[in-house]
């Protein structure tokens, strides 16, 4: 599904052009702070279940893709090196490669977030890199075999990430008679459009909030 509600289509166009969404700074309806004007902070705000939303809605795309290609995958599945209850991948492949089984971690990076902002400025797609070290640290016995699929919001992919959903465009087109090219193409198109769609949500539930408090 490639389209776009009226709303979410007009907030992304103002959101991508610099134009502000609100007509002042004020207190987000979810976690109280402020909200700046541009509508970087509802993209960010982990209180809103809209978050969790965008993640699961990219996860749900992945999984689904691997099972129609009748690989054998599963969510959240947790890890015998683990001492708690943690889940180091958002998709598990037991047999995905040499090394055996994948452990796929995805994430969304917004850099224009205060505490990534000044990383993130230093150098391009730094943002995702730091993100995908810290997944590595996180849960370092895996080693290999986790793979965080780390992509900023304004689309960038981290390069080893990239190379991970690559490695499954390859095994979905193995099992499907596909060229890896167009399945990349087709995930990363899909992602994409899922990304911008629900972030253009996440801004203006935020704007629907604040007006039905301030009514």
């Amino acid at each position: 599904m490639t389209t776009f509600s009226p709303a979410v289509f007009r907030m992304l166009l103002k959101y991508h052009m610099g134009i502000p969404v609100l007509s002042e700074p004020m207190p987000c309806p979810d976690c109280r702070k402020i909200m700046d004007i541009f509508g970087d902070h509802a993209m960010t705000c982990k209180f809103t279940k809209d978050s969790i939303h965008k993640h699961d809605s990219v996860v749900d795309i992945l999984f689904n893709k691997l099972r129609a290609a009748g690989i054998s995958a599963n969510l959240n599945v947790g890890h015998a090196s683990q001492s708690d209850n943690s889940r180091p991948g958002d998709i598990y492949v037991a047999q995905f490669d040499s090394f055996g089984e994948a452990f796929f971690d995805f994430s969304v990076i917004n850099i224009l977030c205060p505490s990534n902002l000044s990383s993130a400025a230093k150098g391009q797609l730094l943002g995702s890199e730091l993100r995908f070290k810290h997944k590595h640290k996180r849960y370092p016995l895996l080693k290999s075999q986790l793979k965080p699929l780390v992509v900023e919001c304004t689309g960038g992919w981290n390069p080893k990430s990239l190379e991970y959903l690559n490695d499954m465009a390859e095994l979905i087109g193995s099992r499907t008679n596909v060229k890896a090219s167009i399945v990349l193409n087709n995930l990363l198109t899909t992602i994409s459009v899922c990304l911008q769609r629900n972030q253009g949500t996440m801004v203006v539930q935020g704007q629907v909030k604040i007006n039905s408090l301030m009514n």
